[in-house]
């Protein structure tokens, strides 16, 4: 009896888990933080089949990010189906324990805990790092970046978001300019105009072809103007430089290269970045939470009264908003060595589950 019941709650759940983890990554496809990266790919050009592509690499990342509040949407679904239809009070009544109960949802969630620390540990870091290679070369290799007005650029320094340069293009086919005008802010002593009548986008540069420099002082009324028969204007090939010879990122690396580098660091008594130590722990804690966010769902068991079915959701709803937004805090403060990077690790699915085994612990207590 009881493993017919396993099997049809197994069914249930892998069904629920599948359609709340693609729901829940479809939610997140569309916030802030992936839409950065979709208006750095539509800011740097890339073609549009190499930014599927990417598009495409990023998600083993998104979905391991989903998969433990996919699991909690699955657990709370078929306990709350169960609950309403009285099949739990049933089987209660039948004398199977509450963790009898329990033991296929903790084998399930076990199950997509070793999925996800398999995707963590062989699929995301290559993926993410392929991912950042063809956005640095798909932009270095593109026409005109493009923005919402194509014949204006603008450049900030990203430390203080200071203007710093100001591009105008009078006209432009594909990589072929015409009348380029570059305000160059970046000295608060002079302002510089850069002026050429033809020029060439070519590797992320201004290839600037037969034109004149006008530096124009705050402090004194003359001018100094200067003629060039070619100039280049960096525009993203330094940065894109930078960001490749900069090494992977800690995202782009796997455990035990992340280990390697902790070790490393900690042998030559350097100090170990909380950014480093955070995402080293985050690969085991990630993966944990799917097991963690089961135990917090686990008080719907003992709700046996249709009446209840309003605070079941609202329960539901409490838990899906607090480990997002725990989660998100943790890992940014964590970075930032605001939080103990242990703690910003393991805090969101411990704190859950304490919750829920609090509950659920108090439940078996005291009687309906």
């Amino acid at each position: 009896m009881l493993k017919l019941v396993d099997r049809y709650i197994f069914a249930e759940f892998l069904m629920a888990l599948s359609v709340g983890t693609l729901l829940i990554a479809g939610v997140f496809v569309g916030t802030d933080e992936y839409r950065k990266i979709m208006s750095l790919i539509c800011d740097c050009g890339v073609e549009p089949k190499l930014a599927l592509t990417i598009s495409a690499l990023e998600m083993p990342g998104i979905f391991v990010w989903c998969l433990p509040a996919g699991v909690m949407m699955a657990t709370l679904v078929v306990l709350f189906r169960q609950s309403r239809d009285s099949e739990l009070l049933a089987l209660q009544c039948a004398g199977v324990s509450t963790f009898r109960l329990m033991r296929p949802f903790l084998l399930l969630a076990a199950a997509a805990c070793i999925l996800s620390f398999t995707l963590t540990e062989c699929i995301v870091p290559q993926a993410r790092f392929t991912a950042t290679r063809l956005l640095v070369i798909g932009a270095l290799n593109c026409e005109l970046p493009r923005t919402r007005n194509q014949l204006t650029f603008m450049e900030a320094d990203e430390s203080n978001k200071k203007l710093n340069k100001i591009v105008l293009v009078g006209n432009y086919l594909r990589k072929q300019l015409q009348n380029v005008l570059i305000f160059d802010l970046s000295n608060p002593e002079v302002v510089k105009l850069i002026w050429s009548q033809a020029g060439v986008w070519n590797r992320g540069q201004w290839n600037l072809i037969n034109g004149h420099i006008y530096n124009l002082y705050k402090e004194a009324a003359d001018k100094h103007t200067s003629h060039f028969e070619s100039m280049v204007v960096d525009g993203i090939s330094k940065r894109a430089r930078t960001f490749e010879g900069g090494g992977p990122l800690p995202q782009e690396t796997s455990t035990s290269e992340l280990r390697r580098q902790i070790k490393a660091l900690e042998a030559h008594n350097k100090p170990v970045p909380p950014a480093l130590k955070t995402n080293y722990l985050r690969r085991y804690s990630q993966p944990a939470a799917c097991i963690l966010v089961a135990l917090a769902a686990f008080p719907l068991a003992l709700t046996r009264r249709r009446s209840r079915t309003a605070i079941c959701l609202v329960y539901g709803g409490i838990l899906l908003f607090a480990y997002f937004l725990l989660a998100v805090m943790a890992i940014q403060m964590g970075e930032l060595g605001i939080l103990n990077p242990w703690i910003a690790a393991w805090m969101p699915g411990a704190l859950l589950s304490s919750v829920g085994l609090i509950i659920l612990f108090i439940r078996t207590r005291i009687p309906n």
